[in-house]
């Protein structure tokens, strides 16, 4: 819909904030509706031309290919001088060649056809039904513009062409088509039939507050007891994405115990939905409920199996507590993700794999389910892989890969409102921003969450409460962080996904703040969990938890290898600054100088400013000192080149240099490009180690 509102205005202002307020679910053959303010400049022009003339003007506008041919064909079938299109182009009002015939603007194209009276598009629409016989889509689409009442000839080809819509043009054309399908349809239980197929698709597209009108539509027709429970699930979905959590699993567990007995293929799905939905809020026994029933459903074994392999990973792992159990079913459910084409296994696969650390696979998984929803149109789940691949690249350290992926999805789910990926994405930005120490971002994106849906979502408040421990850990708030850190741990409800990421934290928050006995229970389950997995990923942070509170120096060595055989380059750096600490305690400042720098450099890349003003302390510390720059040196700078240095030197990023100078970040940029060589540096980081007059 956002293409067609761009295609439609075509770089007018006024059109831009006008067409997203009129009907969007008009079928995919004529111009958008047109406010009147918009259209009464065009209609003067038009009206002066002969009737022939707009006859053939209105045949253009309402057969969107701009087929010359087709054009002259329906006029002919109208009776209308095939000519008479040329008065039009005289006036400026279309261009006509060999290939097409095009509108000067799209707006009067939309001027044309609304300008027209019902009788005439009807006319016009039945002569291109006619002349499209040999595309069926076409044919469906305009037979339908022409049609008044029911007609269930016509119904029948555009659902077909609805089906079709689907893998061609996406879910939001399929939903607009089959709508109008279940409007021909004279049947009561083929239009309900129909009107839930409207309103699944409507979801799908992400499209909630209409897929909310349509099923209240829907919910007055006949459906059976499986359509219901489909609507049911709809309804439960558009709640889930409002954060509705409670009311969208209650919805869920009565639409799967109604069909349970009668139809349990469709029963087994609406669990798995109410489980994810349990998870969330952090009640695992309703979840375990939930799995009881599973395994209670008549189905075939395998189909069973199929089912129970969607939450037995995560089940297993924290309400069981069988670490090598639920790893070893995640893992099949990640492999069978890798070869499924269905973009909702693949998303599965991509949350199980986040809770073991196989960030590669939640990477591979998400892009995938990303290139597939935006081929499909399916917006509702691309914001979901988009805040999975986000979240992935957070984890390995790619700070602004991370930032500008869940950047993408929060601007689709506030277009479509999907306030749960919302907050959820708000969740990560925070934690980003509690990376860079900036506290008043951090403070804001956590809010969002706590505003719009309290503590139901149990998942969101583990991750806010973490990004707010990771902030007051970067700013030296040990005993602070190490308090909120200790309290997630030792909730009843562990959470899903980044649990050694925040295990790993409370150990380095104990022994900053001198308290490494409240770090044993973490470092248990530190080395159960990097036992049990195996990986790379886990076994650095065994190993690192390990070396702090052993004063260890191998075990950093070995840290940091694997750290950096896996790219995990802003873990890498925060264990390189706990080492160089540690080298610089025990009398090596020479080795501890080399690691510093290597963790200042990541810090000043991804712009952890109070991590890099830690290594620059540290590197200080160990005799590193601060260059001076000369009196004579500093006189080589203009006196803004010279502000803008000190604040640069200082930490400050070139968005917060231009807010405090009121200039330009580009202007900032431009300084420091000019500044650089007069001082002999080349980046932030040799900037931040000199000391001005």
């Amino acid at each position: 819909m956002r293409t067609r509102v761009l295609q439609e205005a075509a770089g007018n202002p006024l059109a831009l904030l006008e067409l997203p307020r009129m009907d969007l679910d008009a079928l995919p053959i004529g111009p958008l509706p047109l406010p009147h303010r918009l259209s009464s400049g065009f209609q003067q022009q038009i009206g002066e031309l002969s009737g022939a003339a707009r006859t053939g003007l209105l045949v253009a506008a309402a057969e969107t290919a701009g087929d010359p041919l087709l054009t002259r064909l329906v006029l002919e079938r109208l009776g209308v001088d095939c000519d008479a299109v040329a008065e039009a182009e005289c006036a400026g009002l279309i261009d006509i060649s060999a290939q097409a015939i095009r509108f000067r603007h799209p707006l009067v194209r939309a001027a044309v056809y609304y300008g027209a009276t019902f009788q005439e598009r009807q006319a016009v629409h039945a002569a291109l039904a006619a002349a499209c016989a040999d595309d069926a889509d076409r044919c469906a689409w305009h037979s339908a513009a022409a049609t008044v009442g029911t007609d269930e000839n016509v119904a029948d080809q555009l659902e077909s062409a609805a089906v079709r819509a689907v893998n061609r043009t996406g879910y939001a054309a399929a939903s607009a088509a089959m709508e109008r399908s279940a409007a021909l349809t004279p049947d009561q239980e083929t239009r309900g039939r129909r009107m839930l197929m409207a309103t699944e698709w409507a979801a799908a597209a992400g499209r909630y507050q209409r897929a909310g009108e349509l099923a209240r539509q829907t919910k007055r027709l006949p459906l059976d007891l499986g359509g219901r429970a489909r609507l049911l699930w709809v309804e439960a979905s558009i709640e889930f994405e409002a954060g509705n959590l409670r009311k969208s699993r209650d919805a869920l567990f009565a639409a799967a115990d109604d069909v349970a007995i009668v139809e349990p293929e469709r029963a087994g799905p609406l669990y798995i939905e109410a489980c994810h939905a349990s998870w969330i809020m952090g009640d695992p026994a309703t979840a375990l409920d939930t799995r009881r029933k599973l395994e209670t459903l008549h189905l075939p074994p395998d189909q069973r199996m199929a089912l129970l392999a969607a939450i037995n990973g995560p089940l297993r792992l924290h309400a069981d507590a069988d670490l090598t159990g639920g790893i070893t079913e995640i893992r099949a459910t990640i492999a069978v993700g890798h070869h499924s084409a269905d973009p909702a296994l693949m998303l599965v696969a991509a949350g199980q794999a986040m809770l073991i650390g196989d960030l590669e696979d939640v990477r591979t998984l998400s892009q995938r389910a990303l290139d597939f929803t935006q081929n499909q149109g399916m917006i509702a789940r691309f914001s979901i892989a988009a805040i999975y691949l986000g979240s992935a690249e957070l984890m390995l350290g790619r700070l602004w890969e991370a930032e500008d992926m869940v950047t993408q999805a929060l601007r689709i789910s506030r277009d479509i409102g999907q306030g749960n990926t919302m907050a959820s994405g708000e969740g990560y930005l925070a934690l980003i921003a509690a990376i860079r120490g900036d506290e008043a971002r951090c403070q804001e994106l956590i809010g969002y969450p706590r505003r719009t849906r309290g503590q139901d979502n149990f998942i969101d408040h583990v991750h806010n409460e973490w990004a707010l421990s990771v902030l007051d850990l970067g700013l030296g708030r040990y005993e602070t962080a190490l308090d909120r850190l200790d309290t997630l741990h030792r909730t009843p409800n562990r959470i899903r996904g980044h649990w050694l990421h925040l295990l790993r934290d409370l150990v380095e928050a104990a022994v900053r703040a001198h308290q490494p006995d409240r770090a044993g229970p973490a470092m248990a389950e530190i080395e159960r969990w990097s036992l049990a997995l195996g990986s790379p990923f886990a076994e650095a942070i065994a190993l690192r938890s390990r070396a702090l509170l052993n004063s260890n120096g191998d075990d950093y060595v070995r840290a940091l290898k694997l750290q950096a055989a896996e790219g995990l380059w802003y873990d890498h750096a925060r264990t390189a600054l706990l080492y160089g600490e540690w080298l610089r305690r025990e009398r090596n400042p020479g080795e501890a100088r080399t690691h510093l720098r290597q963790a200042l450099e990541t810090f000043d890349r991804l712009d952890a400013r109070p991590w890099v003003a830690r290594a620059h302390i540290e590197l200080q510390a160990a005799g590193a000192g601060t260059p001076h720059v000369e009196p004579k040196t500093a006189a080589a700078l203009t006196a803004q080149e010279l502000q803008v240095v000190r604040l640069a030197a200082s930490g400050a990023t070139n968005r917060e240099i231009a807010a405090k100078l009121f200039l330009s970040p580009r202007t900032v940029g431009h300084h420091l490009y000019r500044a650089f060589p007069k001082l002999g540096v080349t980046n932030r980081t040799e900037l931040a180690r000199l000391s001005f007059p």
